[in-house]
């Protein structure tokens, strides 16, 4: 019902001063509680995602990393099993017999063998004595090119993974290197079988497969190129560029520094990140599996909105009801007078 004027003047007396400085007060700490509340809500889930974001790259780079190592593994014993079937052949010897031309039928026909056997772009036999070099497609590589991308063997080694190598058409290709017996007079390491793989075809489709709960989520692969590193992105077509490794900031530059694990930084966008960095066993590659810090932190922010909202109408909701029992006791307590 609406207040009567000797009722609104007994409001604004000082008789009911108590209960305006009790309803002033109640609103004051109902309105700092909800802060507090609502600040420590948000440290909460700023904290949980946070840490949420870390498992979550934590848990898909030890993965990629252990499935890259593995498919590596497993062309290089290939490609070993492979030069054991040219090294049972007397095909080295005929090359060698009949001049190491690049157009020799009979070895050209065995890695035709080889080549329907697995994923393979282009096979070449490169002998280390000479620098010759025999191309099932056609187009050798030079042995400049050839030596420069192959690491030195370790003691007992066969195979390895070397640099990525770019093709004519700026096709990125990955070359495996084995290195046997040509003949019983030769050098055990002068000749090298070299298999050319397409990494789009099979380890980068793999590796670019990943559950991605965040939008900027993205996995590189990184290897060092004289003084720039090479950021190739795998879910993108022959998508990479040269980044200086002078920008400390990067999780690239910190990997190729020997750093693992979890960091903090900027990527190449210039743009804060959480990244998970490590080292590919078996290769020169790094893999950095990275996600905007921005976009975790607004992630966070959504549920502290809704909390927000909830408190601001619990608020209103026992404001409304201090007031209404206020007003019954200044009520009676006008009505006594």
């Amino acid at each position: 019902m609406p207040a009567t004027p000797a009722f609104s003047r007994f409001l604004r007396s000082r008789s009911w001063s108590g209960g305006k400085i009790v309803n002033r007060w109640l609103a004051v700490w109902l309105i700092l509680g909800a802060g507090a509340v609502l600040w420590g809500y948000g440290v909460i889930e700023r904290n949980r995602h946070l840490a949420h974001a870390q498992s979550e790259l934590t848990e898909t780079g030890e993965a990629k990393v252990r499935r890259f190592e593995e498919w590596i593994l497993e062309k290089q014993s290939a490609v070993g099993a492979h030069f054991d079937l040219l090294n049972a052949s007397s095909v080295f010897q005929e090359w060698d017999r009949a001049g190491q031309p690049s157009d020799f039928e009979p070895l050209l026909q065995i890695l035709a063998i080889i080549r329907s056997a697995g994923e393979f772009v282009d096979l070449q036999v490169w002998d280390r004595q000479t620098d010759a070099v025999i191309s099932l497609a056609g187009s050798p590589i030079d042995a400049g090119s050839l030596r420069q991308k192959m690491r030195p063997f370790e003691p007992g080694q066969r195979s390895q993974m070397g640099d990525f190598l770019e093709s004519g058409n700026d096709q990125l290709l990955i070359p495996v290197y084995t290195v046997g017996r040509g003949g019983e007079e030769l050098n055990p390491e002068s000749r090298v079988l070299v298999v050319l793989i397409d990494p789009r075809d099979i380890i980068f489709p793999i590796l670019a497969d990943w559950r991605r709960e965040y939008r900027s989520g993205e996995l590189l692969i990184v290897h060092l190129e004289g003084e720039s590193l090479r950021l190739i992105r795998p879910d993108r077509e022959s998508d990479s560029e040269l980044v200086s490794v002078a920008q400390l900031e990067l999780p690239a530059v910190m990997a190729v520094a020997g750093q693992s694990g979890l960091v903090e930084g900027l990527d190449y966008r210039g743009r804060k990140v959480l990244a998970y960095i490590d080292k590919v066993s078996g290769s020169s590659w790094w893999v950095v599996v990275k996600i905007d810090r921005a976009e975790v932190l607004a992630m966070a922010r959504e549920p502290v909105w809704v909390m927000a909202t909830l408190l601001g109408g619990l608020v209103g909701f026992i404001a409304i009801v201090l007031e209404v029992l206020l007003w019954r006791e200044a009520k009676q307590k006008f009505a006594d007078r």
